[in-house]
């Protein structure tokens, strides 16, 4: 009696760069008859080419390999092989027309053929190194000289600035969205990170056909500030405002700071936010500016 049931032994699968799989199936196959032929054989475990396999339904089956054993003219081995990246044939391939369809599966096989288009953001985080100004401590205290006032030069510490890669598929790409993106910091949350946290530090555009489909695939590297990319500097100079100008109306008038025996500093002095001199034992103050453009990161990159 015909029959036909998949066996381990030969079951084997592939990944590649960029995104290719592939997969080998093998089954016993038993016919009723010596006169039964490889047709036979190779429709009896109900596979037909164009077929999706089993646990990737975005690789199909585009080879049937019916083998005869030599133990008996009605036994034999059916090794199907399957493949993400089958081309089309010519008459399928896009920008053709005219023609009538061919009447053949490979017609519903390029059809089927799983679109790079649909697929999700792929992700890569790393870490660099890099420099940045210590403004507090571990306790969150800010640091300071024995006269209570930040250093000059400030102190400056080795810290790892996280690195995201995205990759994702787009059916155009113009050097004008490059440029759009270029040291722009993320407007609103994406993907859980809160607005102004990522810059994109580098795009990239590299034009792939795969599956029947032209496309582009973009990688977008974001470099993340948990504080945000607000440029935060210390409030500090060598004038204050002139308090006897406040409430009057007029353009401010600025006077020079100088000690209790009237010496000008010679180094800039600490103010308070108000364009004072900071009272000493006062928290010092950073003035925060954003200095990077703004975008919509769903609306640019997906």
């Amino acid at each position: 009696m015909a029959s036909a049931h998949e066996i381990w032994e030969g079951r084997q699968g592939t990944g590649s760069f960029p995104f290719k799989r592939t997969y080998t199936r093998v089954f016993d196959v038993y016919t009723d008859s010596a006169a039964d032929g490889n047709n036979t054989a190779a429709n009896l475990p109900g596979i037909s080419q164009g077929d999706p396999h089993p646990e990737d339904p975005g690789a199909f089956c585009n080879s049937i390999a019916p083998a005869q054993k030599s133990d008996s003219p009605t036994q034999w081995t059916v090794t199907f092989g399957y493949d993400s990246n089958i081309e089309a044939p010519d008459a399928l391939q896009p920008g053709e027309t005219g023609g009538e369809t061919p009447p053949t599966s490979p017609a519903e096989l390029a059809a089927a053929q799983e679109n790079p288009l649909t697929r999700p953001i792929r992700w890569k985080v790393s870490f660099q190194q890099t420099q940045e100004v210590a403004r507090k401590d571990r306790n969150a205290d800010p640091i300071r000289n024995s006269a209570k006032l930040p250093f000059d030069p400030p102190i400056v510490v080795e810290v790892s600035r996280p690195i995201v890669t995205a990759v994702v598929n787009t059916a155009t790409f113009e050097l004008a969205d490059a440029q759009y993106m270029q040291d722009a910091v993320n407007s609103d949350t994406w993907f859980g990170m809160e607005p102004r946290t990522l810059r994109c530090v580098g795009t990239e555009a590299e034009s792939q056909i795969e599956n029947g489909f032209a496309f582009w695939q973009r990688t977008y590297t974001f470099a993340i500030k948990w504080d945000t990319w607000d440029f935060k500097i210390l409030d500090c100079g060598y004038a204050e405002l002139d308090p006897g100008s406040e409430g009057l109306g007029i353009d401010p008038h600025w006077v020079k700071i100088v000690d209790e025996h009237g010496a000008e500093p010679t180094e800039p002095v600490p103010l308070n936010g108000s364009g004072r001199k900071l009272t000493p034992g006062d928290d010092e103050v950073y003035l925060t500016f954003r200095v990077y453009r703004e975008v919509s990161y769903a609306e640019n990159v997906g």
